[in-house]
This record gives structure tokens, sequence and C-alpha cells, in this order.
């Protein structure tokens, strides 16, 4: 199977899989991009030639080369390039393209290893103030917007694909969002907590904020109509309001710059310090493993400060 030939049938496979957008656009611009240059310089044009000493022989060619502006690739872009064709060999493998299944055995570069970083509770009241103050032109838009960032931990293409429907109240009076994640897997995320009523805010937002004149059913549309209607925000979209809005609440530079992974991060960090479980913040927050959850309780001093003043030695 030619090398090319097998990309393309790896990316469809992988969008009827309902894969987000930017995977496949990472598949494309790995596979076919520095993996491709390498395949090609090394006789390796077609999947059967690849074989455990092929794959390390790329990682060793990309540690080495450097980008279009003369900078060695860091460690998390090799890890990227690894991630991506060690998938694309297992697919290959499955299909009976791929011979030597000994490529798959192969290791990856190592990662530094880095906690998740959160927003402080002062930056967290300076973006959503300065967020909240925009109602007069977004209707209120991306106050609520950022709000639902911090207070119930989505990623952006998960922001993107709300709708109206998806705010619903259960038999027993409780205010929920329906979310739908990765693979288009549904979870259930609470609105609420016994000191912040946080449904009505998104309410008030559909019933006097939100476009009336519209047919579309998102959550989160565009500030202004485009052609007939407005747009649904896109999840680039989403960023450039969060970098828009730290910007005007002075959380610039790469210390303290609040992007919408930012306050993912934030609202686990909170939820945890405010006595949820791992088990419950990995639910809410869509994780597959508890491994993933696992880096927030890492990432919180404060308990492990409390244990040793409770220490009796």
């Amino acid at each position: 199977m030619r090398w090319d030939d097998a990309v393309e049938e790896f990316i469809a496979t992988q969008a009827r899989r309902l894969r987000a957008q930017r995977t496949l656009d990472n598949h494309r611009w790995v596979l076919m991009g520095r993996v491709k240059e390498y395949a090609d310089g090394h006789g390796l044009t077609t999947v059967d030639r690849w074989d455990a000493g092929a794959f390390e022989g790329f990682q060793h060619d990309l540690a080495e080369v450097t980008d279009a502006e003369g900078r060695p690739y860091s460690a998390s872009t090799q890890h990227i390039h690894y991630r991506n064709l060690r998938q694309f060999l297992r697919f290959c493998a499955e299909r009976g393209y791929l011979q030597d299944t000994s490529a798959l055995t192969v290791r990856g570069p190592r990662l530094p290893r880095q906690l998740p970083r959160s927003l402080t509770p002062e930056e967290e009241r300076r973006l959503l103030a300065v967020a909240r103050a925009g109602g007069g032109r977004d209707g209120g838009r991306d106050g609520v917007l950022v709000e639902l960032l911090l207070r119930c931990g989505l990623r952006p293409f998960e922001v993107i694909r709300l709708c109206v429907e998806d705010v619903f109240q259960t038999s027993k009076g409780d205010w929920l969002l329906r979310v739908y994640g990765k693979g288009h897997k549904e979870r259930i995320v609470p609105l609420d907590t016994p000191r912040c009523a946080f449904s009505r805010v998104v309410l008030q937002y559909i019933d006097r904020q939100r476009p009336k004149d519209t047919r579309r059913h998102e959550l989160f549309l565009s500030a202004r109509r485009r052609g007939d209607d407005y747009q649904p925000l896109t999840a680039s979209g989403v960023g450039q309001i969060i970098d828009r809005l730290c910007e005007r609440s002075g959380l610039h530079g790469e210390a303290v710059k609040a992007y919408a992974y930012r306050l993912r991060h934030t609202f686990a960090m909170r939820a945890l310090e405010a006595g949820a479980g791992p088990h419950e913040v990995r639910r809410a927050m869509g994780h597959e493993t508890f491994a993933m959850t696992m880096r927030y309780l890492e990432a919180t001093d404060d308990d492990l400060i409390a244990a040793w003043k409770r220490r009796s030695d």
C-alpha cells in the first residue's frame, strides 16, 4: 500500500469515527509533512517497508533537524509526531498493510512532566469582571461564556456544540448541561452548587440576551448577523474571545495568559479544592482515564500543606 493512499484511508476512517477536525488536521500535518519527507528520502514510500528501525530512525532524524525558523523541535512536538505515526502504523497493521509489527513496540520521547496551571482567584475575578462588562456590545455572551468555562470545565469544541436544548431541568428540580465530548460521547454536568445558582445566569442569557431573530439552536452565536442569520462560534473563535478578554484584563504574557484550556484547568482545581471528589471531577470533565484527573490532585498544594499541619510528630 502506497504511503499517500494509506494516509488518506486512515484519515477517512478517523473522520467516520467522528474525530474532531483539529485531530484530522493534526494527522495530515504529521503524516504528510515531516514523516512523508523522511519516508521519501529513505525509500519508505510503501507502508510494508516500515519496521522498528525505520520508526526509530525517524525519531532520531526529527530530534536532529530544525523547523522553518531554524529552531529545534520541542519535546512536545516530537511526541506529537510519535503519537500520530504510531496510531497510523497500528491502523495499517490492523488492515494488513504493515508486515513487520515491531514498529509498534518503539517507545516515544520522554516528555517533561508539567502540572496543569490555573488562574489565581484574583486573575479569575479580573477576567470575569471584564467579560461581564462587555454586555452592551455582545449581548452578555462573553460573560456567560467565560463563567461557563470556569464553572463547567468544558473544552472549546464542546462549548460550540452546545444547543439551547442542552440546558434542562430534571424531575427533581436540578439544572444540568448536556455535553458532547470526544467521539460525541454524551455526559452531564451540573450547573448549580449550593452557593451559586449558575443556571439562572444561563437561563437569563437565553431569555433576554441571546438573539431572538435566529433559526439557530446553538447556545453561543456570533455578535452580528452574517448573511441571513447569526453564525455559531467556532473553537478558534472561543480562543480569540478569551485572548482578547485576557489582554483587556491585564492577563497577558506566557506566565498568566488565560487561554481557554487554562479555564478548564481552573475549573478542576476549584472543584477539588471545594470538596468535589476526583471521580466526580473526572466524569464532569470527560476524562477517559483517572490518571488524567490525578494531575490536578498533584497540582493542588493546599491539601498537602493542610495535611502537614495536622501531623502529630
